[in-house]
């Protein structure tokens, strides 16, 4: 006993750590990643406060707040007088609203960084709230969601798929909102929003390029004007349960048809699964490249359209952008397939052969050879996702920001270390073409309805030449494939977002 209260006696007692209140005063604290001889610095500031927060009858407060920081002045500049401070710069500071996370990226030469670093850290913490700023933004969001989301036929289906799959959940609306919503929303509506929304809790700082100690602090120090409050996140909430493969057909003036389908999915990425489904995921459909199989059967095969690919995370369909994008990863992802537009007289067929192949896909999974080739492929593609300092800070401020891996760090390791039986179990076990929800993006509803639903051969239309036997022997079996569509409705383009 003596001995052991001479031990205990030694012992130093741990200093005790921050209490929660001090944790959650604390200024956050910025990933900072250094370039060696770097002239630039790199700046990002993350706030989870992106379109899955706004309130219930209040959707679209979210990107409007996002926006009126950037374009509302903040409390030493007005809206013009930042304009033209950031161009004397040579800078801007970017935006990205997606449905978890706001984004503010920017990089300016290291010489500048004293000048620019106020404009950076007031346009987040220090607001002015413009009010012909919120008017102009506001009708902004209005005519995309009346006519800029409906000019393009693929970024209309693939909105209508993401809104469709998550009805009832903080997703199940654009991120502008809702056209029927917008005019209600005031400034004083924003105001609230930044002040609820903006705190402290959820933000995350990035530094990267030409860091110092003394930079990075700088950038922190400004951050404790946002609230302290705790940050009640808006997801994960239950989705719609599907059991049955259901069609939406939207009805508007166009040449082509265009084709999206998927259901939700539990595989984030730190599922144990999630390395294994992607490279199964890559397999069918790689977004804007050759080697899916999707994209060789429709287009490389058939010319049918000028591609088609597979996702289990959002991927926005911006033009110029072949690698995934960070600043819009989800806490629950969904799968989906994009077919892109297809001459209507093929829409039937092209979606017929694309969800046969989809069912194929998860029962038999990958060949050995087929499966060597995207793994290896996958794994050297992984890095090319963070070319510059600002992208690599990018995917690391929004790792950190919604508690996941970073991809740039663990994914390829983890890519390389799976098996062909892991990535086909994958495939198995967490895809579903049973309860697949299909849009698509037409001009005559009648004409590309009847020919999924019902129980007749659909045949393609070549415009070129014939196909070779086995192609023609796929095309007979995709013709007479049966959908088992088990309900379907059609829906005009116009005020579909209300």
């Amino acid at each position: 006993m003596l001995t052991l209260l001479l031990v205990a006696c030694t012992v130093r007692p741990t200093p005790p750590g921050p209490s929660p209140i001090e944790q959650r005063a604390a200024v956050p604290e910025p990933l900072v990643m250094s370039v060696e001889g770097s002239e630039i610095v790199y700046l990002q500031a993350t706030v989870r406060a992106g379109s899955a927060a706004d309130p219930v009858g209040q959707e679209g407060v979210a990107w409007l707040t996002a926006r009126m920081l950037r374009e509302g002045g903040t409390a030493s500049y007005g809206a013009e007088d930042l304009d033209a401070a950031l161009y004397a710069l040579g800078t801007d500071v970017s935006i990205l609203v997606d449905k978890e996370l706001v984004t503010f990226r920017a990089k300016v030469l290291a010489d500048d960084f004293d000048a620019f670093l106020p404009l950076f850290t007031e346009i987040v913490t220090a607001p002015a709230f413009d009010p012909a700023a919120f008017e102009r933004l506001r009708t902004s969001a209005l005519d995309e969601l009346t006519q800029g989301i409906l000019d393009s036929d693929e970024v209309l289906g693939w909105t209508v798929l993401d809104t469709w799959l998550h009805e009832g959940h903080p997703y199940g609306h654009p991120v502008q909102g809702r056209a029927g919503v917008l005019p209600t929303l005031t400034l004083d509506d924003v105001r609230a929003f930044y002040d609820t929304r903006y705190t402290r809790d959820a933000t995350t700082l990035g530094i990267a390029g030409a860091t110092t100690p003394e930079r990075a602090a700088a950038l922190a120090e400004p951050f404790s004007a946002l609230s302290e409050d705790p940050w009640p996140a808006p997801t994960p909430k239950p989705r719609p349960v599907l059991d049955d493969r259901q069609l939406l057909v939207v009805e508007k003036p166009s040449p082509a048809t265009g084709i999206h389908f998927g259901h939700p999915l539990d595989v984030t990425r730190d599922h144990p699964d999630y390395a294994a489904l992607l490279v199964g995921v890559t397999a069918l459909g790689q977004h804007r490249e050759s080697i899916g199989r999707l994209y060789r059967a429709l287009r490389g095969e058939r010319g049918l359209n000028y591609g088609d690919y597979a996702y289990i995370e959002h991927f926005p369909g911006a033009p110029g952008y072949k690698a995934p994008r960070p600043g819009v990863l989800r806490v629950q992802p969904h799968f989906t397939v994009w077919l892109r537009p297809v001459a209507p007289e093929n829409g039937p067929f092209a979606l017929k052969l694309a969800t046969r192949m989809t069912e194929q896909w998860v029962a038999e999974g990958l060949e050995p050879e087929e499966f060597e080739q995207i793994k290896a492929y996958l794994a050297a593609r992984i890095g090319l996702w963070g070319q510059s300092p600002g992208d690599r800070l990018a995917w690391a401020v929004e790792a950190q920001a919604l508690g996941t891996p970073d991809p740039l760090v663990d994914l390829a390791p983890a890519v390389r270390a799976v098996t062909l039986e892991e990535v086909n179990a994958a495939i198995a076990a967490h895809i579903h073409p049973e309860t697949l929800r299909i849009v698509a993006v037409t001009q005559d509803v009648d004409a590309f309805v009847r020919p999924v639903i019902e129980e007749t051969p659909t045949a393609v239309v070549y415009t070129d030449s014939e196909r070779d036997t086995q192609t023609a022997a796929v095309d007979a079996e995709a013709a007479g494939y049966t959908m088992n569509i088990a309900g379907w409705t059609t829906v005009p383009a116009e005020g579909i977002f209300r």
